[in-house]
């Protein structure tokens, strides 16, 4: 019986991986690169390094909690996005995603996505992931995620070029 359950458990953990997907933080957009993990994270990175805006203010780093959470495994990213004309002050939590079981930080393609949102709501601060907004916020997020952060891979010194964007199914 033992046997049965460790096998069942097994096949659960290896099922659940998210070959492909988003994983337990998911509901966000996969955009896959045409370069490694380790060279997309460095090209990540870098837009924070040439951007000090995308820092963290220092009212908001008790809100960016990962760490605290349990989700250092995921090596994430929070960029902060301040105010602008037709936006709100938010943080996005970006992870790489495993592309597969056997996926290392040398395998070709990358996959990244936007796991989680931070603002206000009903005055009260949190972090959402992307399946909990309604298909308008969920767009418009996607959109600034895409505008504001990859859109400067491009300039990060970085060579990793975008092959495909998976939408999920909303």
């Amino acid at each position: 019986m033992k046997y049965l359950v460790c096998l069942a458990s097994t096949w659960l953990l290896l099922g659940c991986q998210g070959f492909g997907g988003a994983g337990t933080l998911g509901g966000g957009y996969l955009y896959k690169y045409d370069c490694t993990r380790g060279e997309l994270q460095n090209c990540l990175e870098n837009i924070k390094i040439k951007n000090s805006a995308y820092n963290v203010p220092k009212n908001w780093e008790d809100f960016n909690d990962w760490s605290a959470g349990g989700f250092d495994f995921l090596n994430g990213i929070t960029y902060f996005l301040n105010e602008s004309q037709y936006q709100k002050k938010e943080m996005y939590y970006v992870t790489l995603v495993q592309n597969d079981y056997y996926d290392t930080v040398y395998t070709k393609p990358s996959l990244v996505a936007l796991r989680s949102v931070f603002n206000v709501v009903d005055g009260k601060p949190r972090w959402l992931h992307l399946h909990d907004l309604n298909k308008t916020n969920k767009d418009r997020v996607e959109l600034r995620f895409q505008q504001e952060i990859l859109s400067k891979i491009k300039s990060a010194s970085c060579s990793c070029k975008l092959i495909e964007i998976e939408k999920d199914e909303d």
